[in-house]
C-alpha cells in the first residue's frame, strides 16, 4: 500500500545524517521531512541524478525550516526507495550544511 511505502522511504531517508521526520504523527501518502540544510540545492542535484526528490516546503511553510515533502506510492519499489536513500544520502554530504 503507498502509506508503507511512504513510510519505508521515511525510515530509509531518516537513516542519512541530517534528515530527520518532521512530525511523529500517524501519515498517510506523505510526509515532510527536516534537513539540516538548505531543501533547494538537495532538490537540484537529486534532479541533476534523475530523481525527483520532493517538494521544497521551506518557502510556504518557514516555520518549519528546511522542511521536504515527500511520497512513494504503491507503483515504488523497495530498490526505488534505496537509490533514493543513497542519493540523498550523497547529495547530504556535498551539500553545504545552513
Amino acid at each position: 500500500a503507498a502509506h508503507q511505502r511512504t513510510n519505508d522511504l521515511v525510515a530509509a531517508a531518516t537513516k542519512v545524517p541530517g534528515v530527520r521526520v518532521a512530525f511523529t504523527a500517524p501519515r498517510f501518502h506523505e510526509a515532510v521531512l527536516l534537513l539540516d540544510r538548505a531543501v533547494g540545492p538537495v532538490l537540484k542535484q537529486l534532479s541533476e541524478r534523475g530523481i525527483v526528490g520532493g517538494y521544497d516546503l521551506s518557502a510556504a511553510y518557514p516555520e518549519l525550516g528546511q522542511a521536504l515533502l515527500v511520497c512513494a506510492t504503491e507503483t515504488r519499489t523497495p530498490r526505488d526507495i534505496e537509490t533514493y536513500a543513497r542519493a540523498l544520502a550523497e547529495v547530504m554530504q556535498s551539500a553545504v550544511a545552513a
